[in-house]
């Protein structure tokens, strides 16, 4: 017993450092790829911060469609997308106001709505009494969705980039040359290193905290499944906001924040869809999926009538997060 809590409590403490290493390098190296592709930093954000933190999200959906296990795929991807509002959002925003990016309300926000009326549509397709399924169909339709919205992205992206250029040069005004000539397989390499320490960090401070809590705090293990793990998977999405806000990178930040969610609807629940067909409990599902949706309309509403998250709103989105986790505790997950 005593060697089980010296190995979870190292294992607690090394992946917290893990993700501060991790973060720190990942958040770099995505701020010098921007620079060197000549795409803004805003698209990066969502596009290879996004990916590369929805990777855990991935990894745990992916294996648990392959083993049969459609609840934990579907409410991995729900309850990470809440978290990643609420809890990731919140935090970033004590630290530092979020501010908010023209090109969200024009362009991401309608596609990640856009995503979450898919997967409404892909549910109430079946309805069979009180469960419904996510056919193979959905899920591809998801992933080309996926695909449209990337390309899109990076060609605006681009017209974006090259019209800023030209005002740069017309105005006489210079860009960092030493970020411009950083090789690629340098920054490649940095954000690979960035992403490994954010993954193992992640790894192994779900496993020491699950340990603990099943151990020492003696809840239940579809409990701990649903909070520990479900924010788990998004420890890597939480530092890279933390460390992104800090280091004044608000792009990066709230399009790590919009992409991740985007992605793991799109991408993750669609590669999980399409392995095996997932069928959901529909009371359990709709009170995730409204707290989905209602968490990402709060975001939208909140940075179009003030233009940012400041602090006290951060502190509403973590009392938000605590009452949702709290109610799951206390009426099904006990």
């Amino acid at each position: 017993m005593t060697f089980h809590l010296l190995f979870a409590l190292l294992g607690v403490v090394g992946g917290v450092w893990a993700l501060y290493y991790g973060g720190n390098e990942f958040v770099r190296g995505a701020s010098l790829l921007a620079t060197r592709l000549r795409v803004s930093p805003l698209a990066v954000g969502l596009t290879v911060v996004a990916m590369g933190t929805s990777a855990p999200e991935f990894f745990v959906s992916f294996l648990a469609a392959l083993q049969g296990h459609p609840s934990i795929a579907v409410g991995n991807v729900v309850g990470s997308n809440v978290a990643n509002v609420l809890l990731i959002l919140g935090v970033a925003s004590l630290l530092a106001p979020v501010m908010k990016e023209a090109q969200l309300f024009t362009f991401d926000f309608p596609w990640l709505f856009f995503s979450y009326l898919l997967v409404f549509i892909g549910v109430i397709v079946y309805y069979p009494s009180s469960y419904g399924a996510f056919a193979r169909w959905a899920g591809g339709l998801l992933l080309l969705s996926l695909a449209a919205y990337l390309t899109l992205l990076y060609r605006k992206s681009k017209k974006e980039q090259r019209l800023q250029e030209e005002l740069l040069k017309a105005e006489g005004l210079v860009e960092d040359v030493h970020e411009r000539t950083v090789s690629l397989s340098r920054i490649v390499v940095r954000l690979f290193l960035g992403l490994s320490f954010l993954l193992l960090g992640s790894e192994a401070l779900i496993r020491g905290s699950t340990w603990l809590a099943r151990e020492v705090l003696h809840v239940s293990e579809r409990f701990i499944s649903l909070t520990v793990i479900a924010i788990g998977t998004s420890l890597p999405e939480l530092v890279t906001s933390i460390v992104a806000s800090t280091k004044d990178e608000n792009e990066i930040s709230l399009g790590n924040i919009v992409g991740s969610n985007i992605f793991n609807v799109m991408g993750v629940l669609g590669v999980s869809a399409v392995l095996s067909p997932l069928h959901v409990s529909l009371p359990e599902f709709w009170y995730d999926y409204g707290m989905m949706c209602l968490s990402s309309a709060l975001l939208v509403v909140l940075l179009k009538r003030r233009g940012r998250v400041g602090r006290p709103a951060g502190a509403g989105f973590l009392l938000l997060y605590t009452g949702y986790i709290v109610l799951l505790y206390f009426t099904r997950f006990q």
